[in-house]
């Protein structure tokens, strides 16, 4: 890629940048506005560093000082590592010094959240829910909560237009402890399957942990449905 990523400076830079109070404010009240280009580079650096897909990375800006000397091919640098969502980019504008600013980056992801009212002991339809598209600050996390739909069970109330997530709604089991379940493997024309005995409930795209039929090892999978669940590739 064109740019590059250091931490060789960062101590100076960050001081400098809450120093000069670029962390919150924006020019005359308004986000700065990034040539396209830029912005879609500064994003593919983001996503490379975090393995992820460009279109899922958001970015938001503090105050550019250099804003309007900024064109598509202005080359940058990123400090830091994005682990609480904040970066600072330093900008290297031919004939003028580098400058700096914070940036803040995240995820595009969807949440559903409630249509109506709804109330413990409730089992969530299709029509009780519309997905919503967040942003949610920060890299990927290791594990992505699952999202709320269709079968789950309310266990709190959940008022209308709130996400509908752990624990204040639970998905409701599709294999018990002790159910026979069938793992399968598919890579193109080959299916390889294995059946055991699950160790503990678990719903539709949860991990259900299974002992084997006829043999000592265990494996996991993820639940597809009664009974049925994807080996790991």
């Amino acid at each position: 890629m064109p740019s590059t990523v250091s931490t060789a400076k960062p101590p100076m830079l960050l001081g400098e940048l809450i120093h000069m109070d670029l962390t919150t404010e924006y020019v005359n009240g308004k986000e700065p506005l990034l040539p396209a280009r830029l912005e879609a580079r500064i994003a593919a650096e983001v996503a490379y560093m975090w393995q992820v897909d460009a279109a899922e990375v958001t970015l938001q800006w503090g105050a550019i000082p250099g804003e309007d000397r900024l064109t598509d091919e202005t080359e940058f640098r990123l400090i830091g590592r994005g682990l609480d969502s904040w970066y600072a980019v330093v900008f290297e504008c031919e004939d003028h010094p580098a400058f700096a600013t914070r940036m803040r980056a995240g995820l595009f992801r969807d949440v559903a959240v409630a249509l109506r009212d709804l109330r413990p002991g409730d089992v969530i339809t299709s029509g009780d829910i519309k997905l919503r598209c967040d942003v949610r600050w920060g890299p990927p996390v290791r594990q992505e909560p699952l999202v709320g739909g269709p079968g789950w069970l309310v266990k709190n109330e959940i008022q209308i237009g709130h996400p509908i997530v752990e624990p204040v709604a639970v998905p409701i089991p599709v294999i018990q402890e002790g159910d026979r379940v069938r793992l399968t493997w598919r890579r193109g024309m080959v299916t390889v399957s294995v059946e055991g005995f699950a160790l503990h409930p678990a719903a539709t795209g949860q991990r259900v942990h299974v002992q084997l039929k006829g043999r000592r090892g265990k494996s996991s999978g993820i639940v597809t449905g009664r009974g049925t669940a994807r080996l790991d590739s």
